[in-house]
């Protein structure tokens, strides 16, 4: 998981930086050089030796920090030398099936794509600032343009290059993406002077709206469909997550006090969402019982997270 945060210059809290934790607990931050899998703790090369003598550890199993699969926030820089105005603000990210990952610069009017070190390695300029990105095929991703009212495709074979394919322009102004099973769910509306809040879905069968106004809510900011495309989870860059079914009709509404001015969401393999509160300065965890737990907070530098993925 990563979480975007638009303070300058442009950066990605990601999951890198380690510690060792008992250098930790003396506010003290030093480079660990192994992982134990019973204590779940990491250990520097001063650490180690006094993990291994005690009777309690010393037959503990301990690994290279390469190969453990905690992870722990880390900055990743993202400013480029054509980069045309700091500070920046990255308002959506998503991961490739090659492992590389793609990011909407905001106010460079950029996609910018990182390597599996998290290094830009490739960009392309856009002729508006991008909202959202999302996969959608195997050779194509298709980014929101808010104030053009229009989505474009971006090639992402290799090099990142505007696709051929027409522009799919908007009823209104376009927020949040999602790509489910061939179907693009794009949120829409609901700002001052602009229509009432929706959802359109694009597929081969044509197009459909959805409406949101009567879910409670105005802006559809980001969207999260679930594999089977039953339930629909939108943040309206208020307090509130509201999943919603294909017709509108509200089934849930998420709230909480840690939770604040929601902004990116996304979904794990297993149903859980994970929430960026851009004013509380976290990401919040919903399981699917609807419990919520703060994941990522001030404390491991995430400030005014705009999305999660």
């Amino acid at each position: 998981m990563a979480a975007s945060k638009c303070t300058a210059p442009a950066e990605i809290t990601a999951v890198s930086d380690i510690t060792c934790t008992p250098c930790g607990r003396t506010g003290r931050r030093t480079k660990p050089v192994k992982f134990c899998l019973e204590c779940d703790e990491y250990y520097c090369s001063s650490c180690l030796p006094y993990h291994g003598k005690f009777l309690s550890t010393k037959d503990h199993t301990v690994e290279d920090v390469s190969g453990s699969t905690v992870e722990f926030p880390c900055t990743i820089e993202l400013a480029t030398p054509t980069d045309v105005t700091l500070p920046s603000s990255v308002t959506s990210i998503v991961r490739l099936a090659s492992g590389s990952f793609l990011v909407c610069d905001w106010y460079n009017r950029a996609l910018k794509m990182l390597d599996g070190n998290y290094a830009v390695v490739d960009e392309v300029r856009l002729t508006d600032k991008p909202f959202a990105v999302c996969v959608f095929n195997e050779n194509e991703v298709a980014v929101s343009l808010k104030k053009n009212k229009e989505i474009v495709f971006v090639s992402v074979n290799n090099v990142l290059r505007i696709s051929i394919r027409h522009p799919i322009k908007t009823e209104d102004k376009c927020r949040g993406m999602a790509c489910v099973n061939g179907e693009m769910y794009v949120g829409s509306g609901g700002w001052i002077k602009e229509g009432p809040g929706k959802v359109e879905v694009y597929a081969n069968s044509g197009i459909r709206t959805i409406k949101t106004d009567a879910a409670g809510f105005g802006v559809p900011y980001a969207l999260a469909v679930n594999p089977t495309c039953s339930e629909i989870h939108i943040t309206d860059h208020r307090d509130d997550v509201t999943t919603i079914n294909p017709m509108g009709a509200v089934l849930r509404k998420y709230s909480s006090s840690v939770l604040q001015r929601t902004s990116g969401i996304c979904m794990d393999d297993q149903g859980n969402l994970f929430v960026a509160g851009e004013k509380s300065h976290n990401v919040v965890k919903i399981e699917q019982n609807g419990s919520m737990k703060v994941v990522l907070s001030k404390s491991d530098g995430v400030v005014n997270p705009t999305s999660v993925f």
